[in-house]
Parts: C-alpha cells; sequence; structure tokens
C-alpha cells in the first residue's frame, strides 16, 4: 500500500507514532520505500503525545529519521494517561486514510479504529 501511494500521489504525509512495535516497523518501512521508490513527493512525521526525556536526549537522531517531529498540542494540554488516545484521535482527524493493526477488542487502537469508522 505505502509501495503504491508513493507511486500515485502528488504529495502524501505519513502521520505516525511511536509508541510501539507496530508503529515503528511501519515507520521504518515507509523511509525504506521513500529511499527506493520515490523521496519527493512525501515525508514521514512523528506525532507526540508530549515531550519526552528520550526525544531531548537523542533529538539529532531522531530528525535524522523522522522528517518532523510535531507534539499534538491538544494531547499534551490533557492528562498524561488520555494524552495517547487524544494524539490517536487527533491523527485519525487529521487524515484521508488512517491504517491500524489490532489483534484484541479492547485498547487504544481498537478504540481509534472504531473513533475513525464513524
Amino acid at each position: 500500500m505505502i509501495h503504491r501511494l508513493l507511486l500515485q500521489k502528488e504529495y502524501i504525509e505519513f502521520l505516525a507514532g511511536r509508541d510501539g512495535d507496530f508503529d515503528q516497523m511501519i515507520s521504518s518501512i515507509v523511509r525504506q520505500l521513500k529511499q527506493l521508490v520515490r523521496d519527493d513527493n512525501s515525508s514521514l512525521t512523528w506525532i507526540m503525545p508530549y515531550s519526552t526525556a528520550e526525544l531531548r536526549g537523542n533529538l539529532k537522531s531522531f530528525e535524522e529519521f523522522y522528517n518532523a517531529i510535531e507534539v499534538c498540542h491538544e494531547a499534551a494540554r490533557s492528562h498524561p494517561k488520555r494524552a495517547f488516545q487524544v494524539r490517536n484521535r487527533w491523527i485519525a482527524a487529521h487524515s484521508n486514510m488512517v491504517v491500524f493493526y489490532v489483534d484484541h477488542k479492547g485498547g487504544g487502537a481498537y478504540q481509534t479504529m472504531h473513533y475513525a469508522q464513524k
């Protein structure tokens, strides 16, 4: 799907979290395909729920990996336990297409998937 989008779309912005294996795998695949297929019509943006010590301590390497790093301001202003859900819903609301990997009924990805379907 990513390969096809890179070939067919005039421009595509990939928005990703970095909170689990699936997020990191997809970000790596996007980077690899951008290098192999086409790199002039897309960007990979890490959307964070709030700034972290991990980001501050590794800013240079993250900036080399992602085209942009953004903090979701709505999530940053919410309670830390809700911040990931707020960020995920923000991504879904600001996207034309969302890809999910959900392997059980429950949890944040499952809830966000139902939100996006609506």
